[in-house]
């Protein structure tokens, strides 16, 4: 389970700080696909980047499972990133390197042989339904083949949790649509995997266990589903194998 609790952030330097977040505290257990409504300035980047451990809050505990994030080591704060995987609006990586290359890298970087991670990478990208783009480049991809290598990315390293910034929002309607079945889909084949997106509007919430708003950077209500918007289809994608040790 990731918990937020209480958690304050500032931007801003010296006497000019804004608060982006407020007070604000949130459970996601796995299974949970959790969306957060928000406009623009809401705070829904800082809510997830204070989540995946790359920014610190001003104020409040950040947990998952038994584990604080503000007290863990160095290396825990490492396992912590394998462990919620944060997929940003806009994915920047270093040019030159076909599409499966990006995705196997985390897990080449943790130790696992390059011809397993290859393996698992490829696995992955069809899981995303990203196979047709495994030997292309990234500014080759359109907003939505981008967004599925992006999740192939995240999902190669088994996640607790996956934190979504805007999935599909400069996708096109129908392209939207079908990533979020596929967000949707994750939850529903791993009961493990816990889900934490957020969007612009309600459509990018469609298939949403539970739908909260984010105004002035505090949450307000809405434990109940999206219901007006098309329901999402549950199916099985295929598996991702463990690598090998």
């Amino acid at each position: 389970m990731l918990v937020l609790e209480d958690v304050t952030a500032t931007h801003g330097v010296g006497r000019k700080q804004a608060t982006v977040l407020d007070g604000l505290s949130l459970e996601v257990w796995p299974g949970d696909v959790v969306a957060i409504v928000g406009a623009r300035g809401a705070g829904k980047t800082t809510l997830l980047r204070v989540a995946a451990a790359i920014d610190r809050p001003t104020r409040g505990a950040v947990r998952l499972g038994v584990r604080e994030i503000d007290s863990a080591t160095h290396s825990q704060r490492s396992e912590w990133r394998r462990r919620v995987a944060y997929v940003p609006k806009r994915w920047r990586v270093a040019g030159g390197k076909p599409a499966i290359d990006h995705v196997a890298l985390p897990l080449i970087a943790s130790g696992v042989s390059p011809r397993t991670a290859m393996r698992e990478a490829e696995a992955a990208l069809t899981w995303a339904g990203a196979t047709e783009h495994a030997h292309r480049y990234l500014p080759e991809l359109t907003p939505a083949a981008a967004t599925r290598v992006a999740l192939a990315r995240a999902l190669v390293q088994k996640p607790a949790v996956l934190l979504l910034d805007e999935p599909g929002m400069n996708a096109a309607m129908e392209e939207r649509a079908a990533l979020l079945r596929l967000v949707r889909s994750m939850a529903t084949t791993n009961p493990a995997l816990a889900v934490l997106m957020t969007t612009l509007d309600t459509r990018g919430a469609a298939g949403a266990s539970r739908t909260v708003l984010l105004v002035n950077g505090r949450l307000r209500g809405g434990a109940a589903p999206v219901a007006d918007v098309v329901p999402l289809p549950v199916g099985r994608a295929p598996a991702i194998r463990e690598p090998a040790s």
